[in-house]
């Protein structure tokens, strides 16, 4: 019987290979970045109201730009979702040779309350700010997994990922729905000022990340982090940023330099504009 009794080292060792611990380190690390961070949200996940559940979203609010006396101006509202995917083998994502301008990897946002020339002028200043950011290498559009073949043979193939599926399915399904919420929950509150909410999906991974070049011959190069666009209604698509754990704290710190740089455009060309 004492062997049916799991033991404290085995009890450790299952703990660190699961995703339990990773999600309470991504957790502390948005809540050491100054961000209000929750765990396990439900929502309704699809049109039966089946509850889904995102593993964490971490908010902050970026900036305010205040353009009278009133209340009337702009706020910068930033939501990063995150799942994390506890796995051993490395997931591949194959080099997009699209021109980039045609695979955009564009923030998700949307804008609430404001009057209708402040929606539309922050609106068009936010998505130019953007894509002057945007980068040289377009989000892929394919991914793979690795399993071997057989438990006897040594024999391995690609395949497609169920669960990485799964995840980037529910990531576009909760965006959808956090807009609509989002959109519902703040229209006509303090109608003056003009909000620019914007939602950050994030598949966080323990395992390596491989782009995959093909261009003449095979390629495989080790990545921090990748941008993947994933389906979000029949015309577009929604940039999902791939991560490695080890390398959360260089692409937060990526992103927010790219905020930065776009709210302080934002907030220039507005001011000018108000004056």
């Amino acid at each position: 019987m004492k062997n049916d009794i799991i033991s404290i080292d085995n009890i450790k060792d299952a703990l660190l290979r699961s995703g339990y611990l990773m999600e309470n380190r991504v957790l502390n690390f948005f809540q050491a970045a100054g961000l209000n961070s929750i765990t396990n949200h439900h929502f309704p996940g699809d049109e039966e109201g089946k509850f889904r559940e995102i593993d964490i979203i971490a908010s902050m609010n970026f900036g305010n730009i205040p353009l009278d006396k009133s209340l009337k101006g702009v706020s910068i509202h930033v939501h990063f979702v995150a799942e994390c995917i506890n796995a051993l083998q490395p997931i591949g994502v194959f080099e997009n040779l699209a021109s980039p301008e045609f695979n955009r990897e564009a923030l998700l946002f949307t804008l609430v309350n404001g009057d209708e020339d402040l929606r539309e002028r922050s609106s068009l200043l936010w998505s130019e700010a953007l894509d002057r950011l945007t980068s040289s290498k377009a989000p892929a559009k394919q991914y793979c997994g690795f399993i071997q073949k057989n438990q006897k043979g040594a024999e391995w193939m690609a395949s497609h990922r169920e669960d990485f599926h799964r995840t980037l399915t529910k990531l576009t399904q909760f965006v959808k729905y956090d807009l609509k919420q989002i959109e519902s929950n703040w229209s006509g509150r303090r109608p003056q000022n003009c909000r620019i909410e914007i939602i950050i999906p994030l598949i966080i991974l323990q395992c390596e990340i491989l782009e995959i070049k093909n261009n003449t011959e095979l390629e495989l190069v080790k990545v921090p982090y990748y941008n993947f666009n994933a389906p979000y209604d029949e015309y577009t698509s929604v940039s999902i940023g791939l991560v490695n754990e080890e390398y959360l704290k260089d692409y937060f710190e990526n992103i927010e330099t790219k905020l930065k740089m776009s709210f302080e455009f934002l907030k220039r060309e507005l001011l000018y504009y108000y004056k």
